[in-house]
Parts: C-alpha cells; sequence; structure tokens
C-alpha cells in the first residue's frame, strides 16, 4: 500500500467517525436490514455534513473543499465510448485555494484532493443486481487516480445481509469480491459490514478497509 498523505488520513478520519456512527444512528430497524439510509442520496448528503462538520478541527480545509456531485472530465488513456460525457463523483474534496487561483488565471484546475463513491445495498437485491454498478464506481475511481485527476479515492460499500436461500445472514460481497474487482493499491474500500459467518445481531457488525 502507498504511502498516504496527511490530508488523505485526515479525511480517513472522519470516514471512519461516520461507519463508527452508522449503527448508533441507524433510521432503520433490523426486519429491514440495518439499512441506515433510505438510498444513496441520503448517503452522500449525511457523509457531505459529516465531512463539512470536522473539516477544520481535522485540518482537511474550509467547509467549502467538500462538495457533492463533482464534475470529472474523461482521463487520459480512457477511451471516448467508455467515458463519452462528463461523469459525477459522489462527494470530491478540493484544494480551495488552487480552486479560485485557477479561476482567477484561467488556467486548468488542480486535481481533486479525494473522490468519494457511495453505493447502498437493500436486502433482497442480490449480487446479480448490484455487482454491476460496484464495478463501474470503482473503475471510475481507478481510472481517475490513474489520469490525475484526483490525489485519493475511497469507495464506501454499505452492504445488506443475505437473504433466506442467498448468503443467509452473511453480507453479499466478502473480502475475496473487492481482492478481484480493486486493480489500483491506491484505492480504498470500506465495507460494511464486513462478517463470514452469520449475523447475529446487525448491530454489531462492524466495516473492514481494504
Amino acid at each position: 500500500m502507498p504511502r498516504r498523505n496527511k490530508k488523505a488520513i485526515r479525511i480517513e478520519s472522519c470516514i471512519r467517525h461516520f461507519l463508527n456512527e452508522y449503527r448508533r444512528n441507524s433510521h432503520l430497524d433490523e426486519k429491514y436490514g440495518g439499512a441506515y439510509f433510505w438510498n444513496e442520496r441520503d448517503i452522500q448528503w449525511a457523509l457531505v455534513s459529516h465531512l463539512r462538520e470536522r473539516s477544520k478541527s481535522r485540518s482537511i480545509g474550509s467547509k467549502w473543499c467538500i462538495h457533492a456531485e463533482g464534475s470529472i472530465d474523461r482521463p487520459r488513456y480512457v477511451r471516448t465510448e467508455r467515458w463519452p460525457t462528463t461523469r459525477r463523483a459522489d462527494i470530491v474534496i478540493i484544494n480551495h485555494n488552487g480552486f479560485k487561483r485557477a479561476i482567477r488565471d484561467q488556467t486548468d484546475f488542480p486535481p481533486y484532493e479525494a473522490m468519494i463513491e457511495i453505493k447502498l445495498i437493500w436486502p433482497g437485491v442480490g449480487r446479480s443486481n448490484s455487482e454491476w454498478g460496484i464495478k463501474e464506481d470503482i473503475n471510475k475511481l481507478e481510472a481517475c487516480l490513474a489520469g490525475g485527476l484526483t490525489k485519493n479515492a475511497f469507495f464506501i460499500l454499505l452492504d445488506s445481509i443475505g437473504s433466506q436461500g442467498e448468503r443467509y445472514d452473511i453480507p453479499y460481497y466478502q473480502e475475496e469480491d473487492f481482492n478481484r474487482m480493486k486493480t489500483n493499491s491506491r484505492l480504498v474500500i470500506y465495507h460494511w459490514p464486513d462478517y463470514k459467518k452469520p449475523i447475529e445481531s446487525i448491530k454489531e457488525a462492524k466495516f473492514k478497509r481494504y
């Protein structure tokens, strides 16, 4: 794993704190699979708020460094048919002063300090309906790292628990899945929950970093 800069470590500490609080503030109970949010947009804005509240105390920058729906131009070496138009990242963290200078001097924007993608899986959705989207998000982040569009990239998977007949009482995804889908060691994946054995209480589920 490449050595991470101080800002990346500070951003990660906020992500970890957010995930540690995930169950304590849960919106839905266990009979709904322990889902915290109704949709990915809810998660996105909750994490934006969480990061903005801590941006100064964690020395990330002002709260205006944190933005939702950041634009992503096609990275170098990615074919047009694979990336035909400008895409979006769920959350981006910018160098605020660098962006202001670029606007003033009419030069190219500096790379993002970080990009964050979030994926939520509801109970009963299963692997077949979620794996393509997960792969797409991971490939997008890795292309942006390779193309110099971002210095750091994080993928957060809020997994669910398999229903009867499909990996019953264990998460849909496990370590071997991430080892297969991830090719860039600079990409950090956070997976919640991370259990290989049946989960008796989802409130006890913890996350793991890959």
